[in-house]
């Protein structure tokens, strides 16, 4: 594809935004079979030691936490959160906490208004991964895992996106625990996620 010369950086204070049209035709009649609108921003995102960095320089993140449970809220309410953290707080992130992957809609706002988000997926709290008897079942957490990766690769068009969090914490393992077979299947479905996150968006960080 031809370079795109000079893009208008999205940035906290300009959250400016590209929108894209991709059409599929036929390759025969040239009918039109699909249709999709994209919103994107250009924007660079890493981490550089001990630093975080924004566009090329170094960007101190002050942050405040969503609990994705309380979700949904309407859009005015997101909005209304959003702009108190920033305002009151001086806050520039918004960790969206267990569940953040659930509402795609709150990283369209903050793609709008400038706030950079850490989102989550919700393994800490997972009853699908157990039947009525508390019996752990693989096939699920593996089911889960997939879903996670399809929503991260879903969003990840997002500029406001800017880090993945793959669980809060664990609650099936803890220190000195005696580790039984289920535990051990708990632990290795945790350690997958990251991978996971990462095989489809290896532009991020992920915590």
């Amino acid at each position: 594809g031809k370079k795109w010369v000079n893009p208008r950086l999205w940035q906290p204070i300009d959250p400016y935004l590209y929108f894209v049209q991709v059409e599929i035709r036929d390759a025969r009649t040239n009918q039109l079979v699909d249709r999709r609108f994209e919103r994107f921003g250009f924007r660079e995102f890493w981490v550089r030691g001990t630093d975080f960095m924004f566009n090329g320089e170094k960007f101190m993140i002050q942050a405040d936490t969503g609990m994705g449970p309380d979700l949904p809220r309407n859009r005015h309410q997101v909005k209304w959160m959003y702009s108190d953290a920033n305002q009151q707080a001086n806050c520039n992130l918004t960790r969206w906490h267990v569940g953040g992957l659930d509402y795609p809609s709150n990283a369209e706002l903050a793609d709008e208004m400038g706030m950079l988000l850490e989102v989550e997926g919700r393994f800490c709290d997972r009853p699908w991964f157990f039947d009525s008897n508390r019996n752990y079942l693989p096939d699920q957490a593996a089911m889960a895992i997939n879903w996670v990766a399809t929503q991260v690769k879903n969003q990840r068009n997002h500029p406001s996106i800017v880090m993945w969090s793959g669980d809060n914490e664990d609650l099936a393992t803890k220190p000195n625990a005696r580790m039984t077979p289920t535990l051990e299947s708990i632990k290795e479905t945790v350690l997958n996620i990251v991978p996971a996150i990462r095989k489809v968006d290896p532009t991020r960080p992920v915590d």
